[in-house]
């Protein structure tokens, strides 16, 4: 078949394909942009989730209890040994909170999931546990001792106060 009859642009040929071409590649780049969010939020449940499992730990709930019914409100007066033995009885639910407070701080972690749960734990445990935590900076010669559950304490008092919740009781 004899084609010469047909004039052909190929300049317009290009451009038609190269369009083609270009939707084709946006439309893939917001199937892969769709694809990575899936997977990132994919990971932020499954963090949360491992951090929900870390904290309902039976060790670690042993633990904050002590924290909220052992320890008393004011330590002044106890003898060394007696604050250190009451620090290693809590110390598995302050280093949990701990490691909770830097992930919130490197930002691999929602706090609102966490928060949502376990802002009134978080409070407690700091409250009860705050003089505690100095005294072990002081002896430690470490003031950076727990500094991240120090920082997960203010992240949880506003969340609180933003919410209006009254500051919870020690029952």
């Amino acid at each position: 078949m004899n084609w010469e009859w047909l004039p052909i642009n190929w300049e317009a040929v290009l451009a038609i394909i190269t369009t083609i071409y270009t939707l084709l590649i946006f439309v893939t780049l917001l199937y892969v942009r769709k694809q990575v969010k899936e997977a990132a939020e994919g990971r932020t449940v499954q963090i949360s989730f491992a951090i929900f499992n870390e904290l309902e730990n039976e060790e670690v709930r042993i633990a904050r209890r002590y924290l909220y019914e052992t320890v008393p409100e004011d330590i002044a007066g106890l003898p060394d040994e007696k604050v250190k033995q009451h620090l290693e009885a809590c110390a598995r639910a302050l280093v949990a909170f701990d490691i909770v407070g830097y992930l919130l701080w490197q930002e691999y972690l929602d706090p609102d999931p966490i928060l949502a749960l376990y802002w009134s734990a978080i409070w407690k445990c700091w409250k009860r546990g705050e003089k505690l935590i100095k005294w072990a900076r002081v002896k430690r010669g470490d003031p950076t001792h727990l500094t991240m559950f120090q920082h997960l304490f203010h992240i949880s008092d506003a969340h609180r106060q933003a919410n209006e919740y009254a500051e919870p009781r020690f029952y």
